[in-house]
């Protein structure tokens, strides 16, 4: 899988159109300015009656200039983690079906630490891809929601362990910003976040 992936990211750079392309070599490619986002085609979804089991990487590929760097700069993070399954990549969102209605992400991880990447791009190119995850999220909660499904957030994903409580994460403004942009409600429990 890694190397398969990160050739699919760089001809779609060559071969697609800007914007969603929904069957690109096997994946629903969103091409960017910054990114490519790649995420694997799902025959069967599941639906607010039945559920099935379902489960995928969404992953965001830098423009190809930047591959080796951030290649680089993963071999700083855990052997095993995503970084190392989607080589190459800016980061990674996990998703799984839980239950009928519902897909849940249960991670979303960069692939790099910015004082890494900062060492061997400008800091406007650190700036752009440590915001990957915002575009990403964005277009699958206006996914799901076209397929009539909600999308639950693991906490743990959202604040991390040793991350403060007194101040708000990037990933949970993400969260809010594009709960109003998409016109969607957030609500929150003490496991999740939910968007409908």
């Amino acid at each position: 899988m890694k190397h398969e992936e990160l050739k699919v990211a760089m001809q779609a750079w060559e071969q697609a159109n800007e914007g969603v392309n929904e069957n690109f070599k096997g994946y629903r490619v969103v091409k960017r300015h910054d990114l490519v986002i790649l995420m694997p085609l799902v025959e069967r979804w599941p639906t607010r009656e039945k559920h099935r089991k379902v489960e995928f990487h969404v992953v965001a590929f830098p423009r190809p200039e930047h591959v080796s760097v951030l290649q680089q700069v993963a071999e700083q993070t855990q052997l095993g983690g995503p970084a190392d399954i989607h080589h190459g990549a800016v980061g990674t969102i996990k998703l799984c079906a839980t239950e009928p209605g519902y897909m849940e992400i249960s991670s979303a991880q960069g692939h790099f630490k910015a004082l890494h990447l900062n060492r061997v791009l400008d800091r406007r190119q650190t700036y752009e891809y440590s915001k990957w995850r915002k575009p990403v999220l964005e277009d699958l909660i206006n996914l799901m929601r076209q397929r009539g499904l909600a999308v639950k957030i693991n906490r743990k994903a959202v604040y991390p362990r040793g991350h403060s409580s007194t101040k708000r994460s990037d990933f949970h403004q993400n969260l809010i910003d594009i709960s109003g942009a998409v016109g969607s409600s957030l609500e929150e429990t003490e496991t999740h976040f939910l968007l409908r």
